[in-house]
């Protein structure tokens, strides 16, 4: 598509936005059993005048606190909006040139006053306005350019309605999917957003004295009438933001230390390293299983992933081709071509594997390559998955290995 043909598509789409805005939350369909019956006992606890868990509490409650509670599980709430599919495929019909200018120009509107209209019913909406701008964050952020919008946001000389809508809406999607952003973008944000909220906070009072002060007031010469409410507004939400973003980092951490320290999972592995060292296996071998282990982590990207569960193959390959050899050295047999289904199937007849073990670690291998190796990105999912397994199954296989007396030295 050419790009002045994508502009007055997205022209159209913004109009339509501001109008009748789309771009909003909501539980995911599997959420809704779960969403009824917290709504059941929030009832109860109310009746009961017992606390409310933040988390717990409906959205349309939720959004009224600020700082905003961080869902530790952002798998509960999903974006929904007729209007951000139709940019997101206005944005992917482009080339990648193009991309970036498409997006430059889209976030012009962060600086003007035509990107807020009257109809505050949809939420967000501030002093009676909604915007197009929470919008052009969900395609910025989703599509990993949340750089350009929070420079966009740098760039404001003064607030206004546009900007207070946004910042709220960006407290929603911190709130509600903070995986969003990396850690490392929730570490910026606050940087981000410390120039516009300095320059907000000029706006706020006109003349002020501490108290039990006899001085005169002091005047500020920064003070620009009539932009003292959004000025207030805009200030508070950085504050929320950056405090959104300090329990957003928590759950990472979190998340990262308890997936990271299974410990059973996290034991085996040392001892897997421990039987590669004591059996001769090279120290590839290790640093193969290494940098799997440095790859995955939480925060990773899809394309690490990726790159781990590639070491994780490259593992599995290297622990059957180089245990063939001294097999096949105490057996007095030729060893077989270091080919993974030759030299797997080798093992099971020799009795190092059962039919049942090799059937899984072949299923095990098949697997990596399909959900791993061959599609463009690997989910999280599939990740933790995979890696278990393949330490489990490189713990099964070399204390059989120390058992039967095979050694590479």
């Amino acid at each position: 598509m050419e790009l002045k043909d994508a502009y007055k598509q997205a022209s159209s789409i913004l109009v339509e936005e501001l109008t009748r805005p789309t771009v909003t939350y909501a539980f995911t369909p599997k959420e809704w059993l779960s969403h009824f019956t917290q709504v059941t006992q929030i009832l109860a606890a109310q009746s009961n005048k017992q606390p409310i868990n933040p988390a717990d509490a409906p959205l349309e409650v939720q959004r009224r606190s600020r700082p905003r509670h961080v869902q530790e599980h952002p798998e509960e709430y999903g974006l929904k909006g007729v209007n951000y599919e139709l940019m997101l495929a206005l944005y992917t019909q482009l080339s990648e040139l193009d991309r970036a200018s498409f997006l430059d120009e889209l976030l012009k509107r962060v600086g003007t006053e035509s990107n807020a209209l009257r109809g505050g019913h949809h939420f967000p909406s501030w002093g009676g306005n909604v915007s197009d701008l929470p919008l052009i964050a969900e395609l910025c952020v989703r599509t990993r350019n949340s750089a350009k919008l929070f420079a966009a946001i740098a760039e404001l000389k003064r607030p206004n309605s546009g900007l207070a809508i946004l910042l709220k809406h960006i407290e929603e999607m911190i709130a509600l999917n903070f995986t969003l952003f990396s850690v490392g973008e929730l570490e910026e944000i606050p940087l981000h957003l410390a120039g516009t909220r300095a320059a907000s906070e000029k706006l706020t009072w006109q003349r002020r004295r501490d108290r039990g002060s006899r001085t005169n007031d002091e005047v500020n010469p920064h003070y620009v009438a009539g932009y003292t409410e959004v000025a207030t507004e805009v200030v508070d939400a950085c504050d929320a933001i950056t405090t959104e973003c300090q329990q957003a980092r928590y759950w990472y951490v979190k998340r990262g230390l308890q997936q990271s320290a299974s410990a059973e999972i996290g034991c085996d592995k040392l001892t897997v390293t421990s039987y590669l060292k004591r059996l001769g296996f090279s120290d590839l071998m290790i640093q193969t299983l290494d940098a799997a282990e440095a790859l995955y982590k939480t925060t990773a990207t899809p394309f690490e992933l990726k790159s781990c569960l590639g070491h994780l193959r490259s593992f599995l390959e290297e622990l059957h081709r180089q245990a063939a050899k001294p097999v096949a050295s105490t057996l007095n047999v030729v060893a077989p071509p270091d080919e993974w289904g030759k030299v797997t199937s080798f093992l099971r007849q020799s009795g190092f594997i059962t039919p049942k073990e090799e059937a899984l670690v072949t299923s095990l291998y098949t697997l990596i390559s399909d959900q791993g190796v061959h599609p463009l990105i690997a989910e999280q999912e599939y990740a933790r998955l995979l890696r278990n397994m393949v330490i489990e199954y490189g713990l099964l296989f070399l204390t059989v290995l120390e058992r039967k007396g095979i050694s590479l030295l």
